[in-house]
């Protein structure tokens, strides 16, 4: 008489099953990895352009100062070295 194996297959099938699951999560931990940095660089980037831009909006504003600091003292040299005396 030959002897039934049913948990054989069953066994095969939770083992794969197992297998396939904490490849997920797996790729599940990778892929929350992968969004927190995408985050944290976005967030870098944007930081970097509002102060290289918050710069040169400064420094056209100096200029802008100088000049009419310049017209209205009659001396565009002169309103260049007030304007350095007062940003020191």
């Amino acid at each position: 008489m030959e002897k039934n194996n049913f948990s054989k297959p069953l066994d095969e099938s939770l083992g794969s099953s197992i297998r396939h699951y904490v490849n997920m999560q797996v790729d599940r931990a990778a892929m929350k990895g992968a969004e927190k940095m995408s985050w944290v660089s976005n967030k870098i980037i944007v930081t970097a352009i509002f102060i290289i831009a918050g710069s040169i909006i400064l420094l056209f504003l100096g200029f802008a100062l100088s000049y009419y600091l310049g017209e209205v003292m009659g001396s565009t040299a002169l309103a260049s070295s007030a304007w350095r005396e007062l940003s020191c």
